[in-house]
């Protein structure tokens, strides 16, 4: 089903990945590995609709495919947004690969025009990677590496680039999520 036959990428989810998603109005979300401690939190405080889908082992199931853990679906009329959400050891350049993938195999369902994409990081061993000499000073992604390119380049045709990584926890108080770039 293409999303032009139903009216936004939230239904298209709802519909047809019943098991793996979540919609509604409540005031925590949060994207969590079952025994692990990283975690991706939105603090609803717009009280507005959003919602929650597995990616890795839900909507997709293929293992041989690179894909991001969970997105995340602001449905509001006015601004829509797909946040992409990747939990991470420490290998950065791969998450930057999983979720530019997974936007890739999700983009007929999720028109650029009508959401603005955004990326999400959550490393569990971001020490390790803020020493290693992938990372510039400051814990910055290394912008040369050709994965981080990539995705900051398909986030960048949407109206606005939103990127965000952090260690451990991960937490959003506005819903408007605003461009970290």
């Amino acid at each position: 089903m293409k999303i032009s036959e139903i009216t936004s990428a939230c239904n298209y989810f709802e519909q047809n990945f019943l098991s793996c998603t979540s919609c509604n109005q409540q005031s925590t979300w949060v994207c969590k590995d079952k025994g692990e401690s990283r975690e991706y939190r939105i603090e609803n405080v717009r009280d507005i609709r959003l919602c929650k889908v597995k990616i890795d082992d839900g909507v997709i199931k293929d293992t041989t495919q690179n894909k991001c853990d969970f997105l995340m679906l602001c449905c509001e009329a006015d601004k829509k947004y797909a946040i992409f959400v990747e939990l991470k050891g420490d290998n950065f350049a791969h998450a930057c690969k999983q979720i530019f993938n997974t936007i890739k195999l999700l983009k007929e369902h999720i028109n650029s025009l009508e959401y603005q994409y955004c990326a999400r990081i959550v490393l569990s061993k971001a020490p390790k990677i803020l020493a290693s000499s992938t990372k510039q000073k400051g814990g910055l992604p290394d912008i040369r590496d050709s994965n981080y390119v990539e995705l900051i380049k398909k986030l960048s045709k949407n109206t606005a680039v939103s990127f965000d990584f952090s260690a451990e926890t991960l937490i959003e108080k506005k819903v408007n999520f605003s461009s970290k770039i």
